[in-house]
C-alpha cells in the first residue's frame, strides 16, 4: 500500500507551511500576550488565509470551495498549528461546520450559509452551546440526574422559532451576527 501524499496535498502542506511561517509565527507570541477580548485575533490574517483557500477547506468544489479531503485538512492543520494553534482552530473550526451543512441540510439551508460562506472572508462558522451549567462535553446527561444536560428550550412560532436559554459562551466563536 502507498502512504505517498499526492501532489495536491502536498501543494496544500506547502502552501500552508509557507503561510505560517511567514504570517502567522511572527505575529503569535506578540498576539498573545495583548490583554482582553477579541484583540488577540487579527482579522488580517484569517483574511488572508482564507483567499489562500484555508477557511473553506472542506467546502465541496459544486458549493465553490477546494474540495480537499480528511488526509489534506489533517496536513494543512498540522503545518497552521505550528504557528499557532489558536489560528489554526480559527480556520479548521469552521471545517467541520462545512461538512455539516453539506450532509445534514437542504438545499436551501445549504444557500443559506454556504454562499455567504464562500463569498465573505470574515463568515466564520460555529456554535453557541455552552451554558452556564453544561458544557460542550455534556450531551448526554446521566439518567442518574435529571437536572443534568441542557436547559435550552426551542418552542416553534408559526414558520419561526423561539429560542429560550442562556448560551454563556460559544468555544472556537467570534462576535456572532447569527
Amino acid at each position: 500500500m502507498d502512504f505517498s501524499l499526492n501532489d495536491e496535498q502536498l501543494s496544500w502542506q506547502n502552501k500552508a507551511r509557507d503561510f505560517s511561517n511567514s504570517k502567522i509565527k511572527p505575529i503569535s507570541v506578540p498576539r498573545d500576550q495583548i490583554e482582553g477580548g477579541f484583540d488577540p485575533f487579527d482579522w488580517s490574517v484569517i483574511e488572508e488565509g482564507s483567499k489562500l483557500g484555508f477557511r473553506t477547506l472542506a467546502v465541496p468544489k459544486e458549493w465553490g470551495g477546494p474540495g480537499t479531503g480528511f488526509v489534506t485538512q489533517a496536513l494543512v492543520m498540522m503545518e497552521l498549528a505550528r504557528g499557532d494553534s489558536a489560528i489554526c482552530k480559527a480556520f479548521s473550526q469552521n471545517w467541520k461546520w462545512s461538512h455539516l451543512i453539506v450532509n445534514a441540510c437542504n438545499e436551501d439551508q445549504k444557500n443559506r450559509f454556504l454562499a455567504p460562506f464562500i463569498e465573505d472572508h470574515r463568515y466564520m462558522l460555529g456554535r453557541g452551546i455552552t451554558e452556564p451549567n453544561a458544557g460542550c462535553d455534556n450531551r448526554l446527561p446521566p439518567k442518574s440526574d435529571p437536572k443534568a444536560g441542557y436547559r435550552l428550550k426551542a418552542e416553534r412560532d408559526g414558520d419561526d422559532w423561539i429560542l429560550n436559554g442562556v448560551i454563556k459562551e460559544s468555544p472556537g466563536c467570534l462576535p456572532t451576527t447569527h
